[in-house]
């Protein structure tokens, strides 16, 4: 079987700084109640990633009991696999794959309190939570005429970010430059990758780019 073939597209929807609240734990909690108003089957299930003691990492499904500010809570046996990774290494994360609503969300930060009950006596840790890398894309998969460059939503705002440029490559003798965002394309203003990709479309043999550069804005054409 191909994998292909199973694959869904999930870009009916795009998120924007702007929409987001201040808040991360009110942003979590909104979301959090649309999903289980999606009929989503345990929405409060959420992969938890842990690194062992030979620095190998192990994955598993969770299940959210309750959040505050202090923190998520998940239940489970002090003397578990994934109790003793925790405690000898602090390194995780978690995972909340809403796919239904085309959503992942992954909790990130510097450093949090973990609590392990025993027996009802709290054990307490600190667990440093990896930060989430966004999803990158190959531009040319977009349009042959962006071959060697990579981005990603901008992840500072509205436009979308240039990651990498390969060397000697059509996107390197065209001018871009990673740290550029593309906030235009083909005279059509560009949001996120999804506005972009619609952007190129409209024609296959030039691309007439407005990109920002270090706080001033030029335009940049591809043939």
């Amino acid at each position: 079987m191909d994998a292909s073939e199973l694959r869904h597209q999930y870009m009916e929807q795009s998120l924007y700084q702007k929409e987001l609240d201040a808040n991360p734990l009110k942003q979590f909690e909104t979301w959090y109640a649309e999903a289980i108003e999606s009929n989503i089957h345990e929405p409060g299930a959420m992969s938890l990633a842990t690194v062992d003691a030979d620095d190998q990492p192990w994955q598993r499904i969770v299940l959210l009991k309750l959040f505050d500010e202090k923190g998520f809570v998940f239940f489970t046996n002090y003397e578990s696999r994934k109790a003793e990774q925790i405690t000898s290494n602090s390194q995780a994360s978690l995972l909340f794959p809403w796919h239904a609503l085309g959503r992942q969300l992954s909790i990130t930060g510097d450093k949090v309190r973990l609590t392990i009950l025993r027996n009802g006596d709290p054990l307490q840790l600190t667990v440093k939570v990896g930060v989430a890398r966004s999803q990158q894309v190959q531009a040319e998969k977009l349009t042959p005429l962006l071959q060697g460059l990579r981005v990603e939503n901008n992840p500072d705002g509205e436009g979308v970010l240039v990651v990498a440029v390969a060397p000697n490559s059509a996107a390197a003798f065209s001018g871009l430059r990673a740290g550029d965002v593309i906030v235009g394309a083909n005279k059509r203003k560009v949001y996120d990758v999804k506005s972009l990709k619609a952007a190129l479309l409209q024609s296959s043999t030039s691309v007439l780019l407005r990109v920002d550069r270090n706080g001033g804005s030029l335009y940049i054409v591809i043939r």
